[in-house]
């Protein structure tokens, strides 16, 4: 029995395009880390983060505090690790996301498989909050290192691992329900 939901419809497809969205711009990181290991001159002008590259432009001409292909290169290989991770991380909850909506679009809304996904994502949150805890940023001889507790990522943990415990208890609940009747 398949719903015809329009908004779990919408919400599987706004997962699909955030997930495998997330694959394809972590295989995009690594073939621009790969990029910047034969040709690093060729990034001189960019500041590094784990999820992003930035360019600075004022007054119509690119402003740099150091030259990209200066810096330790363990460092920078770092940074790109740290962000493909992350993106690894971000598809895998979204993978997750998606059985939970196919799930309950086939009318098992206490598919026993549930509670896992949703813990599976709860983790991904925790492994999110500490990977972006220490964000490095690397332009050439200038390194900054930002601590930031980011606590959305530690409120949806929280509530995945609630939701975890909730399909559980339905399950439980359903089961029960069966062996009354």
């Amino acid at each position: 029995m398949t719903t015809k939901n329009s908004k779990l419809k919408i919400a599987y497809w706004l997962v699909w395009i955030t997930g495998y969205g997330s694959f394809f711009l972590g295989g995009l990181f690594l073939l621009i880390a790969i990029h910047f290991s034969i040709a690093p001159h060729h990034y001189d002008s960019m500041q590094l983060s784990s999820t992003m590259f930035s360019i600075e432009i004022a007054d119509g001409s690119v402003q740099t505090s150091g030259k990209l292909s200066e810096a330790p290169l363990w460092q920078v290989w770092m940074v790109f690790l740290q962000g493909l991770v992350i993106f690894t991380v971000i598809g895998l909850m979204c993978i997750y996301g998606m059985k939970i909506i196919q799930s309950v679009r086939n009318g098992r809304v206490f598919n026993t498989d549930n509670p896992k996904w949703f813990q599976r994502i709860g983790l991904g949150f925790l492994i999110l909050t500490a990977l972006t805890f220490a964000d490095v940023t690397v332009s050439g001889n200038v390194h900054q290192l930002e601590l930031d507790l980011k606590m959305g990522y530690l409120l949806a943990a929280l509530f995945a691992y609630i939701l975890a415990e909730i399909f559980q208890e339905g399950n439980r609940l359903e089961e029960e329900s069966k062996l009354t009747v």
